[in-house]
């Protein structure tokens, strides 16, 4: 591969490790673990409890260039924040108001756990022998169209498919938090508890005025 030979750009490999990790291909997301290991900042499995997490400070600021910028995390390859992201994964721009900071830690380290109707993924073999896993993002009589973690879609005939099943596993990967320290986990969720407003709305309004006018209104004619 280019990794072993050493002709893939050092830029590219934490997208490319990133990426592959998340193939609906089981066979190729095996692969990648070995070929691009997650580099662990911390063992999760040592963390507190979301309730002793849930009463430390964080940096906002420096969740969300976490959130926007983290090449690893990749967040907003899958979700959406006021309009801007992926289409995978719920949208984030109200997250601060439908949980506790206790629920933001658990979805990021437990995703399992929890997982909403709409969003749970289906594991389809089809006649062939291969095994994808995503989520059904459209389905009729005669195909079903399934959505990778990387946001690819895959449309297969009905007449291709041998089986079918949901799986017990988040879209989203149980691992992120790996990739960071317990301070920036810390203050991801900090950026989180921020997000309030609905999608595409006006975060604030700015007022000129008031000017004076007579009762024709003849200043609002004015450039």
């Amino acid at each position: 591969t280019a990794k072993s030979e050493n002709e893939l750009p050092a830029d590219l490999v934490a997208e490319t490790g990133r990426l592959l990790r998340s193939s609906p291909h089981q066979d190729l997301r095996n692969k990648a673990l070995i070929a691009f290991p997650v580099k662990a900042k911390m063992d999760v499995a040592k963390l507190p409890s979301s309730n002793e997490l849930a009463k430390q400070i964080g940096s906002a600021d420096r969740g969300k260039l976490l959130v926007s910028n983290h090449k690893d995390l990749a967040c907003t390859k899958c979700h959406s924040i006021q309009g801007d992201g992926g289409k995978i994964g719920p949208d984030l721009s109200m997250i601060g108001i439908k949980g506790s900071k206790e629920n933001l830690f658990d979805s990021i380290l437990t995703p399992d756990k929890a997982i909403a109707d709409q969003y749970v993924q289906y594991t389809i073999e089809t006649k062939n022998g291969v095994v994808m896993t995503g989520l059904v993002v459209e389905e009729t009589a005669d195909y079903v169209i399934l959505r990778d973690a990387n946001g690819k879609d895959t449309k297969l005939a009905m007449r291709e498919i041998e089986q079918r099943s949901k799986s017990a596993k988040s879209i989203m990967p149980d691992n992120l938090a790996s990739y960071l320290t317990e301070e920036e986990l810390i203050d991801v969720v900090a950026y989180l508890t921020t997000l309030k407003t609905p999608a595409l709305s006006i975060d604030s309004w700015k007022v000129l005025g008031p000017f004076p006018s007579d009762e024709n209104a003849s200043t609002l004619k004015k450039a």
